[in-house]
Parts: structure tokens; sequence; C-alpha cells
């Protein structure tokens, strides 16, 4: 310690008494080096008495500006290079002294970032590191067992272990093997004269071996055999020498060391088997036993999936489903069962639980089959990287998105990812997400989630806070990827207008994502403005455009009008659109070669023409359309002759499905009629399509027979609202003749919709294939209901429907 002596004139009496100056002991702060050498004072006292070993744990956990901020800057004088160094080089740098001198051994427990910061400074003459620790100590996650199966490796086997644990505690056999060994020391002492107690204890110690048999988890029948072989030899032999005796003690210890390591005990097989056990065998319970079992596996996957191997985190999940028998509800019991419960805690889950545990167990059991042995054998970080990948997806299940927009979470842009994350998350859109996630042919993003599992996320979002904040963007939840986009535009220099906007951009869609609408306006606003003065500085000599920057300023008043309709804000979306139509039909009529290019239907510009087309479709968000059945009446949208061609049947296609959604049954189909046209009139070659041509035709055979269906229900529903039977009676005789008639000849919808089908298969398209299928027996079904309505002179005769039944079951 140190101390600054002063004199000062007393107050007071003393003062007064003029008895003169008195000395004071003024202590002064420490400073580090004084605190060191005591501390290490200390340790070298004790350490002549014991061993003496220091841990920091939660390094991790320190912030950059809060927890360090005031100790940086008694070293420090620039408040930004104290804002900016790192927590934890500052911590370990000023105890490296401390560290290396001090009779004492440390243990630094950090998170994953620390051992990525030493693997990234292996090697390097200036590692701090390495200069400090002479071992390091990796704990892999939950996830990392790499015990494989004919399934391929099982992630979630140790996940499996643990949730059998706490279900069948371990204790039972281990108090079976300490109260073996304590009979056998019992037997080795006993008088050799007292042969009837001997007996009484080697009888104890065969009912407790008998206990091991009962159980069909606990290792196996042979080691059993051998133990009682020995326990049986030990009681014969017990008067010889005390060598031989204490050696048969060792076998027996070592073989129940070796009957517990063996034993299955935590896994559902051994969970299953304990069941049926303590169960009267039958049908009915050997169902109810996998349903048991079937629950378990999806909790187990559901723990997984929401754990990432955490055992922290995977011990509060656990928990959180952990009930106190009172909070039972009785009626979930057989009278008279619920006072026969033991145990005091159990597992409840109710409906909205068990949906959870499915989704969880799909999502999971897709990627154990599809990627876990590739991940899984690169390293664990890359198996948690991947379900944190996973998670980011799911996000976006009521957004459309694109490739490029994965590559805003945080482990895509972290300093230490794995060079094969890129790779991994590629895989997963692929395979993994396959089943839920369309590719968008024609639009500002390239996937959406088909709108089943859209429908599915958000109910369990709703019902679950868990899978709420799993499922969705939070509000500031990606504040540290913000952080790093916002740090590029403080040190970009001005005139790099290319990368602030795209960065504007990309923190516009982080807010949307976030549902933080202000905050997303503003930034794509920011980025409107820069890319619009950069277009309107070009060489009015000069004819050419900057493409890049037209590409990328439509695309951002394509978001805002997208953010618009989010917040019901339609007059406005419908101002940004024009707003973006206008540029795109002032640039074209500049440069002859954009507009050549988006004639000739270059599928690099398609997003161009988007701004047209949602102009158009916000008219059906905004309120229905007035229908006039004067065909002459009815307002056509006129080709723009910048965006397509007379002959391009991309346009008839998306026409036809808007005056469909707008219940204009005759545009609709004559655009559709058109599209088949133009097809026809723009193939090169007879005999080949190619997939896009394919899904083209398809899809407008498909709309021409869903007009004709519309058109039908129409006047089925007129007929029904004048309440006459005659009418009705009428009418479902033709309409069964129809059907009759349909189904015979060569155009019929049955045949329409198959050679549909057939050539989307054909091409690979097999999810609109299977749409199609689906098709084909949902109208038919549709049609068939409208017999259920009761009549009684149906001309047609039997035979007519015999014939009908037998040629079409």
């Amino acid at each position: 310690m140190t101390s600054e002596i002063s004199e000062t004139e007393n107050a007071g009496f003393t003062h007064y008494l003029k008895l003169g100056l008195s000395k004071h002991t003024k202590k002064l702060p420490v400073n580090v080096r004084e605190i060191e050498e005591e501390l290490i004072w200390v340790l070298e006292k004790l350490f002549c008495k014991c061993k003496i070993i220091i841990i920091f744990d939660e390094l991790d956990k320190l912030s950059d500006e809060k927890e360090m901020f005031e100790s940086k800057l008694a070293h420090h004088s620039n408040p930004q290079e104290v804002i900016n160094a790192d927590s934890i080089n500052e911590l370990l740098s000023s105890l490296k002294s401390f560290i290396t001198t001090a009779p004492a051994t440390f243990f630094f427990i950090s998170g994953r970032e620390t051992l990525d910061k030493y693997y990234s400074e292996k090697g390097s003459p200036n590692s701090l590191y390495e200069s400090l620790f002479d071992r390091v100590f990796e704990v892999p996650s939950l996830l990392s067992n790499q015990e494989t199966a004919s399934s391929g490796i099982q992630i979630t086997r140790q996940i499996e272990e643990y949730v059998c644990t706490r279900l069948l505690p371990a204790a039972e056999i281990a108090s079976i093997k300490i109260r073996i060994l304590c009979l056998v020391d019992k037997l080795i002492n006993c008088h050799c004269l007292r042969i009837r107690k001997a007996s009484d204890i080697r009888n104890k110690i065969l009912l407790e071996i008998g206990i091991l048999s009962t159980k069909p988890s606990y290792g196996s029948e042979s080691l059993r055999e051998e133990i009682k072989s020995l326990v049986l030899a030990l009681y014969r032999c017990r008067f010889l020498n005390k060598a031989y005796i204490y050696s048969k003690k060792s076998e027996i210890e070592d073989k129940l060391c070796k009957f517990q390591e063996t034993t299955n005990y935590f896994s559902l097989k051994t969970y299953e088997k304990e069941i049926c056990q303590k169960q009267i065998t039958g049908n009915e319970q050997n169902k109810y036993i996998r349903q048991y079992i079937s629950t378990l596996r999806d909790f187990i996957y559901y723990l997984t999936f929401h754990s990432w191997g955490n055992p922290k985190r995977l011990s509060s999940l656990f928990e959180t489903f952990i009930v106190s028998k009172d909070q039972i509800p009785q009626h979930f019991f057989k009278p008279k069962e619920f006072e026969k419960i033991e145990s005091p805690y159990w597992l409840l889950f109710n409906v909205n639980h068990l949906r959870s545990f499915s989704l969880a167990a799909e999502l999971t059991g897709l990627f154990m089959h599809q990627l876990s042995r590739e991940v899984s054998s690169i390293s664990d970080k890359l198996t948690v990287s991947t379900f944190s990948a996973i998670h980011f997806i799911l996000k976006f299940h009521s957004y459309g998105f694109r490739r490029s927009s994965l590559q805003r979470m945080s482990e895509a842009i972290g300093m230490y990812r794995s060079p094969e994350f890129n790779a991994i998350v590629n895989d997963l859109l692929v395979h993994t997400f396959n089943p839920y996630i369309r590719v968008v042919r024609n639009g500002l993003y390239r996937y959406r989630f088909y709108l089943g599992i859209e429908q599915e996320l958000q109910y369990i979002s709703h019902v679950s806070d868990l899978e709420s904040v799993t499922y969705n963007s939070s509000l500031n939840s990606m504040r540290h990827v913000k952080q790093f986009y916002e740090d590029i535009i403080t040190n970009c220099k001005n005139q790099e207008v290319n990368v602030i906007s795209g960065v504007h951009v990309a923190l516009g869609d982080i807010c949307a994502i976030e549902q933080s609408y202000a905050e997303a306006t503003v930034h794509y606003n920011i980025a409107e403005d820069m890319m619009l003065n950069l277009l309107n500085q070009d060489d009015p000599n000069d004819s050419s455009v900057h493409h890049d920057m037209l590409l990328q300023c439509v695309e951002v008043l394509l978001k805002q009008g997208d953010l618009e309709e989010h917040k019901q804000n339609f007059n406005n979306a419908a101002a940004i659109y024009f707003e973006a139509e206008r540029i795109v039909k002032r640039l074209c009529n500049k440069d002859k070669q954009l507009k050549e290019n988006l004639i000739s239907g270059n599928l690099q510009w398609i997003l161009l023409k988007q701004s047209f087309w949602a102009r158009h479709f916000l008219s059906l968000k905004r309120s229905a359309f007035s229908f006039d059945h004067n065909p002459e009446n009815r307002a056509r949208i006129t080709i723009p002759d910048y965006l397509y061609s007379q002959n391009d049947q991309n346009f008839y296609h998306t026409a036809a499905s808007l005056y469909f959604f707008a219940g204009d049954v005759d545009l609709a189909k004559e655009h559709y009629e058109t599209t088949i046209k133009k097809i026809d009139e723009n193939r090169i070659n007879q005999d080949e399509y190619d997939e896009r041509v394919v899904f083209l035709k398809g899809n407008a055979r498909i709309g021409i027979v869903e007009n004709n269906l519309l058109s039908e229900s129409r006047d089925y529903f007129r007929v029904l609202k004048d309440k006459d039977d005659n009418k009705v009676n009428t009418y479902l005789n033709k309409l069964f003749d129809f059907i009759f008639a349909d189904l015979r000849s060569d155009g019929s919808t049955v045949k329409v919709l198959t050679k549909v089908a057939e050539d989307f298969e054909k091409n690979g398209l097999y999810v609109n294939a299977t749409i199609t299928y689906l098709k084909i027996i949902n109208y038919y079904t549709a049609i068939l209901d409208a017999f259920s309505y009761k009549y009684k002179n149906l001309t047609t005769d039997h035979t007519t429907l015999k014939h009908l039944t037998s040629s079409h079951p």
C-alpha cells in the first residue's frame, strides 16, 4: 500500500489553542503492479501447503463497451481505440505478467470465438495465446457424437442419453454394484465355522445378481453368469489363503465395472423394454407404448433442434415441460389410478407441444438424412452453425428471399466461419428445405415457402414463445449484423456510392425482416436517392445507361412498394411502382440496347418488368374489380412496347393470371389460349420443349380448364339461386351428360390435365406434376358433389352410369 504524509492545520478547539500543526497519513490508490506483487506473495505462502488453481469463467461474456470500458480508459488516451479493443485480449495482456509469475495453475473458460482466435494466431511469432497457454481443451457440443449406425451419424445420441437419464436414473445399477461388493467383503470376513451366516450372505449376493437378470437393459447374460460363478467360487474357497480370496474379489469388482460399462441403459430401446416389463402386454397396450416412444423420439429431435447441443440450453428446455404431480389434471387418469402414482414429477405435453415436436422432428430428420454425415465429419462447430442457418432460413417463412439474403446471418459474416459453411447452406436449400421451399421463376425473390408450411410456422409461433423467437426475427435481434454493415458505411468514403447504397439496401432488408418498417424505409430512401443521383448524372451525349445501378434502383423501389403494402399503404405503393415504371421507360427510350434486351425476353432483365405488373396486381389487393358482362366495356391491358414484343407469350400468360384472379373468365381464357398459340409460333424445334416452355404451356392449359369450371360453377349458382327444382334437375342432367361426354372425348378435362402432368414429369417438374394430379381428383370430386342436391328426374339411363363408373373407377 502507498501513503502520503502531509501537514494540515487542526480545526476546531485544537486550532484555537494554537497547539500547532498535526501530521495526517493520506492513502493513495494502489496500482496494478502492487496488487500483483501482494497477490503473488500470498500465493507463495499458500503454495507450500496446497496446490492452487485459479479459474476464470465466462470470458466470452465480456462486453467491448461496458465492463472493460473503464479499465481500458486508464491505459489508452483515445476513446475510439478503447471501444474497438478486444476485451478478452485486453484482459489476457494485462494479466500476462501475473499468469507467468504466480505459483498457480490457471484455467480460462470461454466460448467458441476465443478458440477460433487461438487457432487463427497459431504459429504466429506474436501469438498471445500460445505465449500464455500450454494446453487447450476443446469441449464439443452434445451434437458431436461420432458413433455411426446403419442410418448414419447419430447427432441426437447424446441428447437421447440425457433424456433417458432423466427418465431412468442410473443410481439403481450403481447401488446394486455397491451392495454386491459390500456383501462380498462380509463373505470374506465371515468366520469359517459360521456356515449358516456365510450361506445367507451368498444367497443375498445371488439375489442381487438375480435383480440384474430381471432388467433386460442391464449388461449381457454372459457377464451375469460369470459374476455368479465367481461368487460361488469365492464361497467355496473362502478358507484358502488371503491372496487367492482377494484376487477373486478383484475379479468380481472388474466384472461388475465391465457390466456397468456395457449396459445399454440410456436409450429409447431400453426405455421401451422397461415399460413393456412393467405393463401388461397386449395389442392395445403395445399400441400405447409405441405412441409413447414415438412422442419421446420427437421430443428428443425437438431438444436437438432448439438446443444446438448446448447443455445449459438443453437442461432449460427440458425443465419447461416438467410439472409436479399436483399440476396434472386427474381426468387424465383412470379412476383410482391417480392415487397409485409414485413419481412426484412428470413430463406433460399438450397438443400444441406435439405439433412443435413433429415439425422439429421432421426438419431434424431431413437434415440427418441428407447432411448430418457430411457436416459432422468436418467439425462440431460446423454442425452447430448449420442448425443456426436452418433457424435463420425459417425466419423467412413469411417473406420471399434470395440466396444473397442468407449472407446476412452472423455465421456467414463471422471472421472465423468455417470454409465449408457456404456450401452447406446451398445444400440446405437444395436438399433439406426442398419439400418446403418453391423456386420463384419470375419475381423479385428467388425462393418462397409453400403456403402450408408458412401457415404451420405462423400457428406454432402464436402458441409458443420459444417458437415465436425461433421462427421470427424480433426487434433488433440482428443488431450485431447491423453493426457490421454500419461499420462499413463509417469506413467508406463518400465517393463509393455503389458500396454505400448496397449496404443501405442490406440494412433495409434486415429492418424489414425485423418489422422495423420506419427504419427500413429510411435506409431504402437513402439508397434510392444515391442511385437516382448517379443515374441522372449520366452524360446526355452518351446514350448508354449504368445497367447495374438501374437494376439496383428498381429493386429498391420494388422493396419499398412491398414495404408499403405490408403497412397497407396501397396509395404510396402504387406511386412507388409507377415511379419505377417511369424510370425504366425513360431509360429504355434513351438506351436502345437496353430496350432490345427487354423486348427479346432475356431473363437477366426480367426484374425491370416487375414494376409494371406490381402496379396492375396491386389493384386486386386494394378492392374487387367491377365486373362488366359486356366484353366491349372491359378494360384490357395494353402491351408496353418498351418491355414486350407483340409475340411474347410471357405477357399473355401473366395477363391471363391477372384476369383470372380478377374474375374475368372470358378474358382470362382468351389470353391463356393466346399464350399457347404464341408458344407454338415461337418454338424453333417442333419436337422439343425446354423446361420453362413446358411450365408456361402447362399452366396455360390448366388455366383454360379452371376457367371452364369457374364458368360452369357460376351457371350452377344462378340455377340454385332461383330455387326452381325443375331448373336444377335440368341443369344436373346436362351436367351429367357433360361429364360422360367429356370423359369420352380426346379433349376431356381428365385427359388434358393428365397430359399436362405427364409433360411436367418428363421435364423434372415433379411438384407441379403432383399438384396437377391432385387437381384432377379435386375438380371431379367438386363436380360430383353437385349431385348431393336432392332431385327427382334424372333422365340419363343406368347403362350410361354403369359405363361411366366402369370406364373411370
